[in-house]
């Protein structure tokens, strides 16, 4: 019965409506997550090719010496994970097995500054 449906309709409008108006908007706009100084140690990492071929050579270079890299996919699931020998600059073989896609990169230094980014793989 349509008349039935649009009434119910009706009824989650109104509660959709005071909902959205009762919110706080101080809050819209605002990041949640990781600190601002999370970015800037970000700096101290480059990674290219970005984004990198299936079964080719990733170069890291840092400004610290790294310990370990995680690789994650969109869906939060641990893809590849390797610990380095200590060195600022570190070449990583992506598998061909990997998917095309957008990836979760993140790197650990020996003194424990984490370091995350987005990676391509094609």
């Amino acid at each position: 019965n349509l008349d039935a449906s649009l009434n119910v309709f009706r009824t989650y409008v109104d509660s959709i409506k005071s909902f959205y108006n009762n919110q706080n908007p101080a809050c819209i706009g605002e990041s949640i997550g990781f600190e601002e100084s999370f970015q800037e140690k970000n700096q101290n990492i480059e990674f290219y090719p970005n984004p990198v071929l299936r079964g080719s050579l990733l170069t890291i270079d840092s400004k610290s010496d790294l310990k370990s890299i995680s690789i994650f996919d969109v869906q939060g699931k641990l893809v590849m994970h390797k610990k380095f020998d200590i060195s600022s600059i570190q070449n990583l073989k992506i598998p061909s097995s990997i998917n095309a896609g957008l990836y979760l990169i993140l790197l650990e230094s020996i003194e424990g500054e984490k370091y995350a980014s987005k990676l391509g793989v094609d």
